[in-house]
């Protein structure tokens, strides 16, 4: 069985012109044989807190909200398990004609692309279960649906299954944002400083 835990980093926004409109859009899989791999950095990383800072956090670690320290010990714990984690840099600036498409169309896409990837490469393969779990991304209740139909049912022969949970429900989620915070940060700043500590981990960063 494989655990591929889904997140991603940037927007698909094209007007360039508004500041918080990245120039990357970046897809993030990690993958695991055994979800308490993954649990179990979450733990170590909440050992190191104090109650309050555990309370502060309500069980919800998210990149973005941390400080370097915890950054860091999140990081250097993922370093030492046996994971795999793979990844799509979609460079918006190379792209044309993409701001007249559906936003949620493009994201489904990118989505495939990379499970066509990953099956291709046979990183997975249809002889194991394989659970695509990815975060609440809309609240849209049909969005939700046709994103789960439309993955389950292009890879209807893969073996593959897709849930959607909140990311404050599941650790792996949790894992997987610092995973993409770091390599947003390679591609949109040129900041390798969190990326070189797992960069052995990786098995492919494909750009498109």
């Amino acid at each position: 069985m494989i655990y591929i835990f889904l997140d991603e980093s940037g927007d698909l926004g094209f007007d360039f012109s508004k500041k918080k409109t990245s120039k990357s859009f970046i897809i993030t899989v990690l993958l695991a044989k055994n979800k308490n791999i993954v649990d179990k950095i979450i733990k170590k990383v909440y050992q190191s807190f104090s109650q309050k800072q555990i309370e502060r956090r309500r069980n919800y670690l998210h990149c973005n909200n941390e400080d370097e320290t915890t950054r860091m010990k999140l990081y250097n714990e993922l370093s030492k398990r046996d994971v795999k984690i793979a990844s799509i840099y979609f460079d918006k600036t190379n792209c044309k004609n993409f701001e007249l498409e559906n936003k949620h169309n493009t994201y489904n896409n990118l989505i495939i692309k990379i499970l066509e990837y990953l099956f291709a490469e046979n990183i997975i393969n249809n002889t194991e279960r394989n659970y695509l779990i990815a975060s609440r991304r809309d609240t849209n209740k049909k969005l939700k649906l046709n994103f789960i139909e439309e993955i389950e049912t292009k890879f209807s022969n893969q073996n593959l299954f897709v849930e959607i949970i909140p990311a404050g429900e599941e650790k792996g989620l949790q894992v997987v944002d610092f995973v993409s915070y770091a390599l947003f940060n390679k591609y949109e700043y040129q900041e390798l400083k969190y990326y070189n500590i797992f960069k052995h981990l990786i098995v492919n960063e494909w750009t498109i």
